[in-house]
């Protein structure tokens, strides 16, 4: 399981996956009711290495998870414009 739990945090790291994730989760966050289950958000966060236990309804979590994806996605267009400089 670790190794599918490892090649699955690889494969949700890319970047054409963060960013649809978070355009996607972002219009489900602004949402006056979340439609998404808690237990998909939790699997968000576990991917995000978030642990869902700590947040107490589905908004803040999702928050959070977003939260985690912006910052992702900002390293990722950091680290390409330090690379054409």
């Amino acid at each position: 399981m670790g190794e599918l739990s490892d090649y699955l945090k690889e494969e949700y790291s890319s970047e054409g996956y963060l960013r649809q994730s978070y355009f996607y989760l972002q219009w489900e966050y602004s949402r006056k009711y979340i439609s998404l289950k808690r237990s998909i958000i939790d699997s968000y966060a576990i991917i995000h290495n978030l642990n869902p236990d700590e947040y107490k309804n589905k908004r803040l979590l999702l928050k959070a998870v977003i939260d985690v994806l912006k910052n992702k996605l900002h390293d990722i267009e950091s680290e390409i414009s330090t690379e054409n400089d």
